[in-house]
């Protein structure tokens, strides 16, 4: 693999984990501050997570512009991505297990 492929890569990696970190700080402080409703919560942090997501992968990652067309794709899947994540924070709340778990 080339040397740029690989850091692509491993900038694609970093990004993740830093967008996981901030989608669980967003829940957890708004679940403990704000209001202690986890689907709302695990909601509002996608969200937040998201549009970080977007401008860290699309200017750092892929070393790319931003551009109207990505963002329409990106917010597609991340629409998606949104209801499978607030649906399972929903279905741990509904089954009484911790808001961890969903």
């Amino acid at each position: 693999m080339k040397m740029a492929t690989l850091r692509r890569i491993a900038r694609f990696g970093i990004s993740g984990l830093l967008v996981t970190g901030l989608h669980v700080a967003v829940a957890v402080a708004f679940i403990r501050l704000i209001l202690p409703d986890p689907p709302l919560a695990n909601g509002v942090a996608f969200t937040v997570a998201t549009l970080f997501s977007y401008l860290i992968n699309t200017l750092w990652s892929f070393s790319s512009r931003l551009h109207g067309r990505t963002l329409a794709r990106f917010a597609v899947v991340s629409l998606i991505g949104c209801g499978l994540s607030v649906g399972l924070s929903w279905l741990a709340e509904f089954r009484a297990l911790s808001y961890w778990i969903g």
